[in-house]
C-alpha cells in the first residue's frame, strides 16, 4: 500500500481502490480506542476519492471537536470522585441499619440472613468487573449517584470510568462490612472504610496565613473589575442583578471560603425547580429559606436549562475570581453542575423576502398608517433597509450626526463601546463593539426622494438635539419602544410575517446578502455594518474606508425589487 503524491495526507491507494486514513489525536485515542481510522472509499477514481475523503475528514474533525466537548463535561478530580462514592455508601449503610431496626421490631429479622448470599454474589461480580475493567454493570448505579449529586457526566469519558471503578471498589468494601453486620459483628469502622474530607477537616477551611472575605464583598469586587475592564456594560450589570441577588439570598454573606461544593450543588438543584421568571414574581422576592424539598413537584414549568447555565456560569466566574485573589483553594462550582449548552439555541436570523416580505412591510396604506404618529416608526426601518445599521445606532442619533462628508450625506455612528468611563463622560450613545464607530453613507432614495437631511435640518432649527426626540431610554436603550412596536406589528394580520427567525435584525441580513450577491468585497460589507477588524491585521492597520468608496461600492448597489415611491406621501417627508 502506497501513499499517493499531491493528494491529501488522508488519502491512500490500495491495489483495488482508494482508502481514507486519519490519525486519531493523541488526547482522544483512549476514548476512540484506536490510534488510526481507516475506511475504504470504494472508488478507483482519484477525483471522486479526493471529494469523498475531504468530506469524511471534515465529518471526523467535527466528531473529534464534539468528543472533546463531551469530555469537558466531567471535570471532577480524583478526590471529588472518591468523596462522592464514599458519601453514597455511608448513606446506604446508615439506611440499611435503619431498616434493621424497623424489621426487628416487626419480627422480620431473619430476612437479613438471606442478604448474606446476595452480598457474596455481588462482591464476586464486582471483583471480576474490576479485574476485567468491565464498567457496564455499574452504569445504572453510577447514573443514580450522579443524579443524586446534581452532576452530569458523559459515559464516554475518563471521569466516568474512574467513577465506575470507585463504585466497584466501594461495593466490595460495603459487601464485607454488611456481611459482618448480618452476623452481629459491628467491629467495623465505616468511617475508615469510606472516609470523607469532613471527618478530618472542612472541605474549604481558612488557614491562618490566608485571607478570607465575605461573599458579598467578593461579588462587588468582581463586578467592579468586570466593569473597569470593559467586559461588562452598565446594561450587563443590570441583566446580572437577578442572578447576583439569588446568589446572595441562597448562599448568604459568610466568608467565601466556607461555601462548599454541597452548597453549590443544592443551589443548582434549587434553580432546577424554580419557575421561569421567578426573580420577577412576588412569591419569590426572597428565596433564602427555600430548599429543593420545598419546591419538588410544585411547578409544571421550571427554569430553562439555558437560564440555569447562565446562572451557574456566572457563579463559577465569581468563585474563579475568589480563587485568583487567594480567598479559596478550589472552585466549588464544578462543571458537572452546569447544564450542557444547547445546540443552535438561537440560530441565524433570516433576511426578509424581497419583494414578498418587504412589500408587506412597506405597503403604502399599512406602513404610512402605522408610522403616522411617530417619526421613528417611519424612518428607522427605512434607514435600516438602506444602511444595514443596528437599531440602537439609529435610534440614538443626534441631529449633528447627520453630516455631509466629501459631498455625500452620511450618518456618523459614534458612542462609547464600554461601561468603563469617567463620571463626566457622556454615555448617552452606546455602541455594541469597538468596530461599530464608523461613517455610513445614505442612499439617494433616502436623501433625494425622502429628503431625510432636510427633515433633520428642520429639527435643528427647532433646537431639537436628537433625531428622534420622542424616544426615551428604557433599560439603557433608546430603541426599546421601536423594537417592541416592530416585532409585534409585523406579526399582525395586516402584515402577516410570522416566521420566528425574521425580526428587525433581518434588515441587516438583507443588506449583507444583497451586497454579497453583487460580489462586493467582504471588508467593505463589514465596514458598512460595523463588523470590520476581525483579523489582527485589520484591527491594527485598517482605519476605515472613505465615504465615497462605501457609497459607490455598497450603497448604490442596494436596489430592491419593489417600488417605494408612495412613501413620499408620508407626513414626515418634507415637501
Amino acid at each position: 500500500m502506497r501513499r499517493i503524491s499531491r493528494t491529501p495526507s488522508y488519502l491512500i491507494r490500495t491495489p483495488y481502490s482508494y482508502c481514507f486514513r486519519l490519525n486519531v489525536p493523541i488526547d482522544l485515542q483512549g476514548f476512540v480506542g484506536k490510534t488510526e481510522l481507516r475506511y475504504t472509499l470504494a472508488t478507483g477514481y482519484v477525483g471522486l476519492a479526493k471529494s469523498k475523503a475531504r468530506l469524511l475528514a471534515g465529518q471526523m474533525q467535527e466528531f473529534f471537536r464534539r468528543l472533546r466537548e463531551i469530555i469537558k463535561l466531567g471535570e471532577l478530580t480524583d478526590e471529588q470522585i472518591v468523596e462522592i462514592v464514599n458519601r453514597y455508601f455511608r448513606d446506604f449503610i446508615n439506611g440499611l441499619e435503619k431498616i434493621r431496626v424497623e424489621s426487628g421490631a416487626l419480627g422480620q429479622g431473619d430476612v437479613f440472613k438471606k442478604v448474606n448470599r446476595i452480598n457474596q454474589s455481588v462482591c464476586k461480580r464486582a471483583k471480576k468487573a474490576l479485574d476485567e475493567c468491565d464498567y457496564y454493570s455499574v452504569w445504572p448505579r453510577v447514573t443514580a449517584v450522579l443524579k443524586r449529586e446534581g452532576l452530569e457526566i458523559e459515559k464516554v469519558s475518563v471521569t466516568h470510568n474512574k467513577m465506575c471503578r470507585e463504585m466497584l471498589k466501594g461495593m466490595i468494601r460495603f459487601g464485607a462490612i454488611d456481611e459482618r453486620r448480618n452476623q452481629g459483628d459491628y467491629s467495623d469502622d465505616v468511617e475508615a472504610a469510606f472516609p470523607l474530607s469532613s471527618d478530618h477537616r472542612p472541605v474549604y477551611t481558612a488557614s491562618v496565613d490566608k485571607p478570607s472575605a465575605p461573599f458579598f464583598n467578593v461579588i462587588e469586587d468582581y463586578k467592579k473589575r468586570q466593569v473597569q475592564s470593559g467586559k461588562w456594560r452598565r446594561s450587563t450589570v443590570r441583566n446580572h442583578e437577578p442572578k447576583i441577588r439569588a446568589f446572595k439570598q441562597i448562599l448568604g454573606n459568610r466568608p467565601v471560603i466556607q461555601i462548599s461544593m454541597d452548597d453549590v450543588r443544592e443551589m443548582a438543584q434549587l434553580l432546577e425547580l424554580l419557575p421561569p421568571g421567578f426573580a420577577r414574581l412576588k412569591n419569590y422576592e426572597d428565596i433564602s429559606n427555600l430548599s429543593p424539598k420545598n419546591l419538588e413537584g410544585k411547578h409544571e414549568k421550571t427554569l430553562d436549562s439555558s437560564t440555569r447555565r447562565d446562572y451557574l456560569n456566572l457563579a463559577k466566574s465569581i468563585f474563579a475570581y475568589a480563587k485568583e485573589c487567594g480567598y479559596i483553594e478550589k472552585n466549588p462550582v464544578l462543571s458537572g453542575f452546569i447544564p450542557p449548552k444547547k445546540k443552535n439555541t438561537r440560530g441565524r436570523k433570516l433576511p426578509f423576502d424581497d419583494p414578498g416580505d418587504l412589500e408587506k412591510i412597506f405597503n403604502s396604506k399599512v406602513y404610512l398608517n402605522a408610522s403616522k404618529d411617530k417619526p421613528s416608526r417611519f424612518w428607522v426601518p427605512l434607514l435600516a433597509l438602506y444602511t444595514g445599521c443596528r437599531m440602537e445606532e439609529m435610534c440614538q442619533l443626534y441631529t449633528e450626526d447627520v453630516q455631509e462628508i466629501e459631498g455625500i450625506w452620511c450618518l456618523n455612528i459614534k458612542g462609547l463601546t464600554s461601561a468603563a468611563m469617567d463620571d463626566n463622560e457622556d454615555d448617552d450613545q452606546m455602541l455594541k463593539t469597538g468596530s461599530a464607530p464608523r461613517v455610513v453613507p445614505l442612499h439617494p432614495f433616502i436623501v433625494d426622494e425622502l429628503k431625510f437631511p432636510v427633515y433633520v435640518k428642520r429639527l435643528k432649527n427647532k433646537s431639537d438635539r436628537r433625531v428622534f426626540p420622542e424616544l426615551k431610554k428604557v433599560n439603557f436603550k433608546y430603541g426599546h419602544e421601536v423594537s417592541k412596536w416592530f416585532s409585534r406589528w409585523i406579526r399582525t394580520k395586516k402584515v402577516g410575517i410570522i416566521h420566528p427567525k425574521k425580526s428587525f435584525h433581518s434588515f441587516r441580513h438583507n443588506v449583507a446578502d444583497l451586497l454579497y450577491k453583487e460580489v462586493v468585497p467582504v471588508s467593505l460589507i463589514e465596514e458598512l455594518e460595523g463588523r470590520a477588524g476581525k483579523t489582527e491585521t485589520e484591527k491594527t492597520y485598517v482605519t476605515g474606508h472613505l465615504a465615497k468608496n462605501l457609497y459607490k461600492q455598497c450603497i448604490l448597489k442596494l436596489e430592491y425589487q419593489m417600488d417605494l415611491s408612495h412613501l413620499k406621501n408620508s407626513k414626515w417627508v418634507p415637501r
